[in-house]
């Protein structure tokens, strides 16, 4: 009898020691991530995206979460505060990946707890350089008459695997002819997206008119630079030369050139006014104005 109670409590004490080693044992593997990988995918340089971490304690035991450190630069954790972690609890935090440098980007985010195994989350990014392609050169919108519009088209193309923003000006001396509804708006083309880029030139006087409409394709890009162009015409009347070139003149002498109206329809054409524009030094001046009305068909030289 004695002998079988020693033995029966060497069993019992066999067996307690056992179950305390399996749960010591286990404690390593009780805890996980979700996601268990980060995949940020392709990501613009300078901007950014933030994944959502989530750990949780499945064991019996309480961890000490101590730090959650990335293994490349450009990878921030958001959110993350040391302490237990305990039984069936869970805590969420945020990674931040801001590519710097175009290229692929592998690490690992390692957890670092009071359990000697800690748990390591493989990471991988893509830099990529956001651009837009502008696929016009110029614009020529041809003869339009004074007080309408004529609209013509940009195209632009994004040809990455990120989104892209584009804004434009239109500048120049006679910018003001020139319009487009989208002009000094951010414009954000998604990944292989085309779009076409509205320009209207409504003409305020006669002859040519030049501008040029501005394009930031990208960070740190110089402007892509479309030419525009157009000439104001009033109906069938012609004036010719469209521009005057004086060319080199000397100081204090006179240059002069003749311009040529010619109504060239077959009504007539009232021209109330003839007088010059943008001439703030006053070293231009009229001489010998025609007799108005133009009556059709006549010129005047």
């Amino acid at each position: 009898m004695r002998w079988t109670r020693s033995g029966a409590v060497a069993v019992v004490a066999l067996a307690a020691l056992a179950c305390g080693d399996g749960i010591l044992s286990s404690r390593s593997a009780s805890f996980s991530a979700s996601p268990s990988e980060l995949a940020f995918g392709p990501v613009a340089l300078g901007r950014d995206r933030v994944l959502e971490v989530t750990l949780t304690n499945t064991g019996r035991v309480s961890y000490e979460l101590r730090a959650i450190t990335p293994s490349v630069p450009n990878v921030a954790v958001e959110g993350f505060a040391a302490g237990p972690l305990t039984a069936g609890e869970s805590r969420t935090f945020r990674v931040r990946f801001t590519p710097a440098i175009e290229g692929a980007v592998t690490g690992a985010l390692t957890v670092a707890t009071d359990d000697a195994a800690g748990l390591s989350l493989p990471l991988a990014g893509l830099g990529v350089r956001a651009l837009a392609e502008v696929k016009t050169a110029a614009i020529d919108f041809g003869q339009v008459d004074i007080g309408t519009a004529r609209v013509e088209s940009v195209r632009i193309v994004n040809p990455t695997l990120v989104e892209t923003a584009v804004h434009f000006s239109i500048e120049g001396e006679d910018a003001a002819q020139f319009s487009s509804s989208e002009s000094g708006a951010e414009l954000i083309l998604l990944p292989g997206q085309e779009r076409q880029l509205p320009v209207a030139f409504r003409p305020a006087w006669m002859g040519l008119a030049d501008g040029r409409m501005a394009i930031s394709r990208c960070t740190g890009c110089e402007p892509y630079v479309v030419s525009l162009s157009g000439e104001g015409v009033l109906g069938d009347l012609d004036v010719f030369p469209a521009r005057i070139q004086f060319g080199r003149v000397e100081l204090g002498a006179v240059a002069s050139q003749r311009v040529t109206l010619t109504n060239d329809g077959n009504k007539r054409v009232d021209v109330q006014a003839i007088a010059l524009r943008d001439d703030a030094a006053g070293s231009f001046a009229l001489a010998g104005l025609p007799p108005l009305p133009l009556e059709a068909p006549s010129f005047v030289p």
